[in-house]
């Protein structure tokens, strides 16, 4: 049985090495350098044909003693190293610590051991070099270093280490080899969109080092005609990298250079777009190429007209030179202008989006210094302009929208034209773009906005809110402009395709402030009395009647509120709520100091009051002194003068007073979490009847959730207040009794 695991067990090993053996694809030493005799490449041999466990193939526990045997044959040369640290890396042996020999046989070791790693993996590696073996790397000058610069090059780069980098270039690079230059200049141009001030000196003398090796091999056989070509390349990156320092004289010089010498018709023209920029002063495109132009640059751009011209020409057409061209039309809308522009601008889109993935991967270079997209946002904003309506108009809006999220921008004037143009030819898309702008511009946008634009867009709706809410943006508006918004946002809210109660709600509460503070009753009076009016979808028709109590009481017009109460008590009566239809009444005998309706008055109360006693009963309850805590919301200075009062005889029958007089504060936040954070210590509630409605509800919910019960205020005098916390004192009582508490 344990000779049957055993066999097992082996034969899975066995397994595991052909499967890892499958990825030991090593390049022949003659491929690395000439340096390596027909020994070196037969102990290679050897050894990965003993780690594929070929036929014939030594035993792999004999591979250490052949590296030793090779080792000690070379006696003073270093270079048998090479192939324990080859052994090491392919049968996955960690790196070895040194063991204090040489620096030359440490620097054969690594290079053994990284010539089998992948190039994506030697980064990764050579940051987790120690710092001597970093050292002992690139401090050498022999002929492993040589073999080592190729494989490293690219790692150093993408460790930001150009100073080893520049150095190594400088000892090991051969005039005539391709592939370092190739590795530097397809990192560079990323690098340079991405680096700091202090970064371009050093990117400019690295490039400066490769530009000098291939140019002293200019012409060399070795390079079969492909170096000058590569250093056109280099000296072209190099003169950007120079453009981006600021140099713009020594950019121009490189860039006059390379136009004077050959380059087909593409590398022409993208050389005539660098050097217009650098006539111009640009240099960052994320910075510089952004409408509009600064206005050193806007000077400056005549110089530049030539070469951008020229650049703009044919299927070779530079980006750059494209767009610059179009801005112009952006900032002079001339018709005849934006067709020209138009045209621009789409074949500059259409140029970077086929410019495909960066060399040395990532995302193409127009994506990532968003030239891409401030393209498209721009060619959107003048499709925009031409008027048409349908797929055009939707194309653009969206595509605004997108770029105003993505952090593109137009001044002011020209993102509120949108706004305009938007609603004129799509108002549908422009329901997504409204609100982005708002967000950006603030009051400025009022005037665009309108009831569908509102009723169709619930981010518009929100926004809008915040707006008006801001205490800031409340001081620079007028009592009508802001009279005005919110009124659209009421508009906008009942007019929705599933009416936005909540935020219709917010709207009345601030017109109904407004009301009271800035002589607008009259307004809110006839938008309450509008049967079908857009006061419906936050109010019911308690709460309206209520507000224009409240309303012509408050403007000094007590025979209107008189004639709203017995309304409203009616409206009370119809739906048993009798509660509140007394509470009316006694709102009616403040109204009617002087007993002008007394009878009436009278017949109504004795009819509530006999229903209220049917639908109690006549039972009479015990005198009860339980301890309760009450909680009182609502009122100003008025009702706050009788608190004192109020607590010394409360206080003797047992029940205590939590009071929050409310005024007419519109910082709702803070009340409601104010209320939140205490009801649950209340017994029940008292809500002065004819506070704001907003409040009202609110206060309401609060009970309704905490389960306390709540009585209506509904005088304003020391006798309502009195009788309404005597009321809840008993509700108290009474629901305290029946829960057993």
């Amino acid at each position: 049985m344990a000779k049957n695991k055993s066999a097992k067990n082996k034969a899975k090993a066995n397994a595991a090495r052909k499967d890892e053996a499958k990825n030991i694809l090593p390049r022949d030493l003659s491929e690395i350098s000439a340096e390596f005799s027909i020994l070196d490449r037969a102990i290679q041999h050897a050894l990965v044909s003993s780690l594929r466990n070929a036929p014939g193939a030594l035993p792999r526990e004999n591979l250490e003693a052949l590296v030793g045997q090779v080792i000690q044959l070379g006696g003073a040369q270093a270079k048998g190293h090479f192939h324990r640290g080859y052994l090491d890396a392919l049968s996955g042996t960690p790196l070895r610590e040194p063991d204090g020999g040489e620096p030359e046989e440490r620097r054969w070791y690594l290079c053994g051991y990284l010539e089998t790693k992948a190039d994506a993996e030697k980064p990764a590696l050579l940051k987790s070099l120690s710092g001597n073996d970093r050292g002992v790397l690139l401090e050498g000058n022999s002929e492993a270093s040589a073999i080592l610069f190729p494989q490293l090059i690219a790692p150093l780069l993408q460790a930001g280490d150009l100073k080893n980098a520049r150095s190594w270039i400088e000892s090991h690079a051969k005039p005539g080899d391709l592939h370092f230059a190739t590795v530097v200049h397809d990192w560079a141009h990323p690098a340079m969109l991405n680096a700091n001030k202090d970064d371009f000196g050093k990117i400019e003398g690295l490039l400066e080092a490769v530009w000098e090796k291939l140019d002293r091999a200019t012409g060399s056989a070795s390079a079969n005609g492909e170096l000058p070509a590569l250093a056109r390349r280099i000296e072209r990156i190099y003169a950007i990298c120079l453009r981006m320092e600021g140099k713009f004289g020594k950019a121009q010089a490189r860039l006059d250079g390379l136009l004077q010498n050959g380059g087909g018709a593409a590398d022409r023209q993208e050389l005539l777009a660098q050097r217009a920029l650098c006539k111009i002063g640009i240099q960052h495109y994320q910075d510089d190429m952004v409408f509009p132009l600064k206005h050193e640059h806007q000077k400056k751009l005549p110089e530049a007209m030539d070469d951008l011209q020229e650049a703009a020409q044919g299927e070779n057409a530079s980006p750059l030179a494209l767009v610059l061209l179009a801005f112009p039309a952006l900032s002079a809308p001339a018709e005849t202008e934006n067709p020209v522009a138009i045209e621009q601008l789409q074949r500059a889109v259409g140029s970077m989006q086929q410019s495909g993935q960066a060399k040395g991967g990532g995302p193409p270079v127009w994506e990532r210094s968003g030239l891409l997209d401030r393209a498209r946002f721009y060619l959107a904003f003048l499709e925009l302009r031409t008027g048409k309506k349908g797929k055009t108009a939707r194309r653009a809006v969206e595509q605004l929208s997108e770029g105003l999220r993505g952090g593109v921008r137009l001044p002011t004037e020209l993102e509120l034209e949108a706004m305009n143009l938007a609603s004129e030819n799509d108002p549908r898309s422009a329901a997504e773009l409204a609100p982005l702008v708002l967000k950006l511009h603030g009051i400025q946008v009022l005037g665009a906005l309108d009831e569908n634009l509102a009723a169709q867009s619930q981010e518009l709706r929100s926004e809008l809110a915040k707006l008006l809410e801001s205490p800031e943006v409340a001081k620079k508006l007028n009592a009508d402009e802001r009279w005005n918004a919110w009124r659209l946002l009421l508009s906008g809210s009942s007019r929705a395709s599933k009416p936005d109660r909540e935020m219709a709600t917010s709207a009345l509460d601030a017109l109904e402030i407004l009301a009271q503070s800035e002589k607008k009753s009259g307004d809110f009076i006839a938008l309450l009395e509008e049967k079908q009016g857009d006061w419906r979808t936050g109010w019911d028709i308690f709460e309206q009647q209520e507000a224009l109590v409240r309303l012509h009481r408050e403007s000094g017009n007590p025979e209107k509120a008189m004639a709203g109460c017995f309304e409203l008590a009616q409206s009370y009566m119809s739906k048993k709520r009798i509660t509140e239809a007394l509470s009316t009444m006694e709102t009616m005998r403040e109204l009617n100091p002087e007993g002008q309706a007394k009878e009436a008055l009278d017949a109504l109360e004795n009819r509530l009051q006999k229903e209220f006693r049917d639908k109690r009963g006549d039972e009479e309850e015990e005198e009860d002194h339980t301890p309760v805590s009450l909680m009182f919301v609502g009122g100003n200075e008025k009702q706050e003068n009788y608190r004192a009062k109020l607590d010394k005889e409360m206080a003797e029958q047992n029940i205590a007073i939590e009071w929050h007089f409310t005024n007419w504060n519109s910082n709702w936040g803070r009340i409601k979490d104010e209320l939140s954070n205490r009801i649950h210590r209340a017994d029940a509630v008292i809500l002065m009847q004819f506070v704001r409605t907003g409040l009202g509800q609110s206060v309401r919910k609060l009970a309704g959730t905490y389960e306390k019960p709540w009585i209506p205020c509904p005088g304003h005098g020391h006798n309502s207040l009195r009788q309404a916390i005597l009321k809840a004192a008993q509700v108290a009582r009474r629901t305290k009794a029946g829960s057993g508490a």
